[in-house]
């Protein structure tokens, strides 16, 4: 890699950590910029994916740049073309993801108000398949509540995605 991503990683296990120790962690962490959850996470991404209407698909990866072939710089190259196309070099990572068959990241745009976004965008790398979905949402969003969601469900479902939505509106 030719740079190191400048980005504090914080790994959360859902099933150890109840929702308010992570409101803790999240205002003891200001520099929190990643958060790494079980790869269950997936199945709210799987159901983000089943629906046309809010979902974009790319065929095309040249349209992020050109990738490497570890998953890793794969990553590295999502990361700066999503914040390229959303017009901001400061966009934060919130998720990201890893499984065998798919990568997800989850970028959000500061809003200028500590916990705030006014842009998110869902993108999922599918490795080896030349394939890549993403999911734009824009609005003042509730990144803690949306983060809440996700560690505060026994079953993980479409929620996140839903509260944002509904907060964009």
């Amino acid at each position: 890699m030719r740079y190191i991503l400048p980005y504090f990683i914080l790994i959360l296990f859902s099933a150890g950590l109840n929702a308010q120790e992570f409101e803790r962690l999240y205002e003891n962490n200001p520099s929190v910029d990643m958060v790494i959850i079980t790869p269950d996470m997936f199945e709210l991404i799987n159901e983000v994916n089943k629906d046309p209407e809010r979902s974009v698909f790319f065929k095309d990866l040249t349209y992020f740049g050109m990738f490497g072939s570890t998953d890793a710089k794969v990553s590295e190259n999502i990361m700066r073309r999503s914040a390229e196309y959303a017009g901001s070099k400061h966009m934060k990572l919130l998720l990201k993801i890893k499984d065998p068959q798919k990568q997800a990241l989850f970028y959000y745009i500061p809003a200028g108000e500590p916990g705030f976004a006014r842009e998110i965008v869902l993108l999922i790398h599918y490795p080896g398949q030349g394939k890549v979905r993403m999911w734009h949402i824009k609005g003042h969003i509730n990144l803690r509540k949306i983060s809440l969601l996700a560690l505060q469900r026994t079953r993980i479902d479409e929620g996140i995605l839903k509260e944002a939505e509904k907060q964009a509106q």
